[in-house]
């Protein structure tokens, strides 16, 4: 393992892990809002903004928060809190949206889970399908550690 990859893997959250997933095992719901298609999922944007807070607090200095739905990210962003300090150092997009270049954490939540089926992104088994090239995009870009948050059941 290359050291800065070790520097940052020994943060804060799940101090000494490069890579984790984070099985939330039935206790989240995805949803969609009225008359709308985009997925969003209250309790896995919550722990999102908490993990991406709680690294940056222990001093690693870039986020990506990466999800494959653009609700998503939109309640994700506002329940990251306006501090200075993290001013900068939590990016937070849709995996389409997402640009740029590494970070040194990226938080990978795929908010899908019962009720809905899979959305295409984690489905994407039609011809020309981008799905694998997009969640290569977003696990590719953690310098140091990769938190994916899904419902592995």
């Amino acid at each position: 393992m290359h050291r800065a990859t070790q520097t940052i893997a020994a943060h804060a959250p799940y101090p000494g892990s490069p890579v984790i997933v984070v099985d939330t095992a039935g206790s989240a719901t995805c949803a969609t809002q009225e008359g709308g298609f985009s997925r969003y999922n209250e309790s896995t944007a919550r722990l999102c903004a908490e993990l991406a807070v709680q690294a940056v607090h222990d001093g690693i200095d870039s986020v990506a928060i990466i999800t494959p739905y653009v609700e998503q990210s939109r309640r994700i962003r506002r329940l990251l809190p306006s501090d200075q300090n993290l001013s900068g150092k939590i990016e937070c997009r849709a995996v389409h949206r997402f640009q740029g270049g590494e970070r040194d954490m990226v938080i990978f939540d795929t908010v899908d889970v019962d009720p809905l089926p899979p959305g295409i992104l984690l489905a994407g088994n039609t011809p020309g399908a981008s799905s694998a090239n997009l969640i290569n995009v977003s696990l590719s870009r953690a310098r140091g550690k990769l938190v994916v948050i899904a419902d592995v059941g």
